[in-house]
């Protein structure tokens, strides 16, 4: 796995007020991707993945496009949801569908 940039990490979905406890990036498909997890409830999670084209993080890009997804399922634990986004993240990518 290649070194990303520090300025290309996702972190414009990184905001005080998300509650996010966890997260992870890693690339596939020639995407960065990044899982996130916040707790909404004691007990509930949700997970969200943003994606990002690796070959927009060169120095010959001035702006990259990034999309996000957003899971409806709630899971039991951080654990389960890290484990199903990245496995989401993961299906997005081989069906096509990530939307970049």
């Amino acid at each position: 796995m290649r070194a990303v940039p520090r300025f290309a990490r996702l972190l414009s979905e990184r905001r005080e007020n998300d509650n996010v406890t966890a997260d992870f990036s890693f690339e596939d498909g020639g995407y960065l991707i990044e899982v996130y997890a916040s707790e909404v409830q004691p007990g509930q999670w949700k997970v969200r993945s943003v994606f990002q084209r690796l070959s927009d993080l060169d120095d010959e890009h001035d702006t990259a496009a990034v999309i996000r997804h957003e899971s409806d399922v709630i899971f039991e634990s951080m654990p389960h949801a890290m484990l199903a986004g990245r496995e989401q993240a993961k299906q997005l990518v081989r069906s096509g569908s990530v939307g970049l």
